[in-house]
């Protein structure tokens, strides 16, 4: 999460990871479980639909997902 000079939360983070139980978990920047899911795209799609509501609210959000031990932007994955 980062802010901006009037102390207010300036970009939206959503993060998508595997869980060692086989399934995808979709969390916030403040930690908030969004979802799970068993299947990465569903994931992926339910995070990019979060921070494409929270950019008509006029914040920036970014969704990244966790492959291995580095975060990638979902472009990357699924372009």
């Amino acid at each position: 999460m980062q802010r901006n000079s009037e102390n207010e939360v300036a970009t939206r983070i959503f993060r998508v990871r595997w869980l060692a139980s086989g399934y995808y978990e979709v969390r916030d920047d403040y930690g908030n479980l969004l979802g799970t899911t068993g299947d990465e795209a569903k994931a992926v799609r339910h995070a990019q639909y979060s921070a494409q509501f929270f950019r008509e609210q006029g914040f920036d959000a970014r969704v990244l997902v966790k492959r291995g031990e580095d975060f990638v932007a979902p472009e990357l994955l699924y372009a």
